[in-house]
């Protein structure tokens, strides 16, 4: 049986961000000589890169697929989830970017502290809680999303 797949949606905030950005790099490229193709060129890339595909749950870890990474995280720290829409609304960026084909990053806000964000949609945010860290994604069905987590963590807790 394959493990569950939770894709990862763009909000339309999102989208509006992410193709206002294309087209001033579109500009940027046309307009900026050879310094602007290469500074538009790599901002793309590197935003690119760090694009948010998915969530998957397999073999007790919860795993965020990246273009061409994946960040794991095991679910044998789990102390809670919830289905938190918009949560993340008001929070400041410590370390990461928001808005561009994602949200990713370090950031904090007064409800929830500082947590590590890897979404792109914030009406669908779940709140992870591991033993040392807060996690918040934004799988399409966030509570089909909550629920694998929880009868994955309730099968190796039997």
């Amino acid at each position: 049986m394959n493990p569950p797949y939770f894709r990862s949606p763009w909000s339309n905030s999102l989208r509006l961000t992410t193709g206002l950005t294309l087209a001033i790099l579109a500009i940027i490229l046309i307009f900026g000589g050879p310094i602007g193709a290469v500074v538009s060129g790599a901002l793309l890339t590197a935003s690119l890169l760090l694009m948010i595909n998915g969530y998957s749950i397999e073999h007790s870890k919860v795993i965020v697929h990246g273009l061409l990474w994946r960040r794991i995280f095991d679910l044998c720290e789990l102390e809670s989830i919830s289905v938190e829409p918009e949560i993340t609304n008001g929070s400041k960026v410590n370390l990461g970017f928001s808005g561009v084909f994602s949200v990713l990053g370090n950031f904090t806000n007064p409800v929830l502290g500082n947590y590590q964000c890897f979404s792109t949609d914030s009406k669908r945010t779940v709140v992870i809680d591991f033993v040392n860290k807060r996690v918040v994604v934004s799988p399409a069905d966030p509570e089909a999303f909550r629920e694998a987590v929880m009868a994955e963590y309730s099968r190796i807790h039997l």
